[in-house]
């Protein structure tokens, strides 16, 4: 996670911080599993703020769910 401040000098640093460890015992699931949920997704797998167990998707019979739970390993669920 990086934080910007500015610091006395009026000039901007960026610093980088551990994930939020209260997310840890969180879970997150999309309505969809296009294009910009698959990136969303991928992203916090990688910076470690999910378990992949804790994340579900789901989307129209379009495959796009199933693409993106077999390559990550999230859940997923069928709409109604």
């Amino acid at each position: 996670i990086l934080h910007q401040e500015n610091n006395n000098s009026g000039e901007d640093s960026v610093r980088h911080s551990q994930p939020n460890l209260a997310m840890k015992d969180s879970k997150v699931a999309f309505v969809g599993a296009g294009k910009m949920v698959s990136a969303i997704v991928k992203s916090l797998l990688r910076a470690e703020a999910f378990e992949s167990n804790d994340v579900a998707c789901c989307s129209a019979p379009d495959g796009t769910s199933e693409k993106l739970s077999a390559e990550t390993g999230i859940l997923r669920f069928d709409s109604a």
